[in-house]
């Protein structure tokens, strides 16, 4: 619930929510931009190749899938890897710091599945890339 009386300042039903910090709105701004929280929850699973993860995310284009793989690795959410013995092999994987989400994904899928029916009745549809 939002106090609007005191701009910055919210409270939930049981506990007082500082306003967010810096941090907070940068890592609010990288997942805001389309396929990449669905490209770490993927990564959660473990270590994939680049082909590996644009099959499981039907509707991306690969120049986007690049771009968000890129801007998750500049933060350090994820990394590249090469794999040996030949090392021609790379995959991405997420670092210590992208597997501490886990426990927001775990609460946002929680969330999700308690949610508006219009979640499920493709009002938003990953199949459509707008970029």
């Amino acid at each position: 619930m939002y106090n609007l009386g005191t701009p910055l300042e919210y409270e939930t039903a049981s506990t007082p929510l500082a306003a967010p910090t810096r941090a907070e709105i940068a890592l609010l701004d990288i997942f805001a931009r389309r396929w990449t929280m669905l490209a770490v929850r993927i990564l959660l699973a473990g270590p994939l190749r680049f082909g590996g993860l644009f099959d499981q995310l039907p509707g991306i284009s690969r120049n986007v899938l690049t771009q968000r793989l890129l801007e998750l690795q500049s933060v350090g959410m994820i990394r590249k890897r090469r794999v040996p013995p030949s090392g021609r092999v790379q995959v991405y994987e997420l670092t210590e710091w992208g597997h501490r989400g886990v426990a927001m994904f775990q609460a946002l899928a929680g969330w999700a599945d308690r949610g508006d029916a219009a979640l499920t009745e493709g009002v938003v549809s990953p199949q459509h890339d707008p970029g």
